[in-house]
């Protein structure tokens, strides 16, 4: 069986091997000790001191086996981005054209830009040790 839970201090290097199976790819979960070590530490406040609002707290969790005691994923979130200065981000939209005479009908997708000034919450660092992705549906 395996469980989230928040990261702890003594996760940092596991998290680091587990970050090194990430590859270059993944560029909010680095294999950086340094930079994961303080990223938990941030948590572990961020954990200690949940406010009533969001405002910015940065949470991170671990996928744990239970049965082997081993970190085989991540995942961070960040209780708010944006809303303190613009967020800058694209929305999908669809245009619709038509023509009876022609009996043509199409759906454009096209990218607007947004600004988002009410601080969504986002969620980053989405990582599965490949081994459990299928799983037991673990990945879901």
């Amino acid at each position: 069986m395996v469980f989230i839970r928040p990261a702890a201090a003594e996760d940092v290097e596991p998290l680091v091997e587990l970050a090194r199976g990430a590859g270059v790819g993944l560029t909010t979960f680095p294999s950086d000790g340094e930079l994961l070590g303080r990223r938990v530490a941030k948590s572990l406040r961020s954990f200690q001191n949940i406010p009533e609002r969001p405002g910015g707290e940065s949470y991170l969790l671990v996928m744990e086996d239970s049965a082997t005691g081993r970190v085989v994923g991540a995942s961070g979130i960040v209780s708010k981005v944006g809303g303190f200065e613009p967020f800058y981000g694209f929305e999908v939209r669809h245009e619709r054209h038509q023509s009876d005479v022609l009996g043509v009908r199409t759906e454009v997708p096209y990218l607007q830009l947004v600004s988002e000034h009410d601080g969504p919450c986002e969620i980053g660092s989405l990582y599965l040790h490949p081994d459990y992705r299928k799983r037991d549906n673990v990945g879901k």
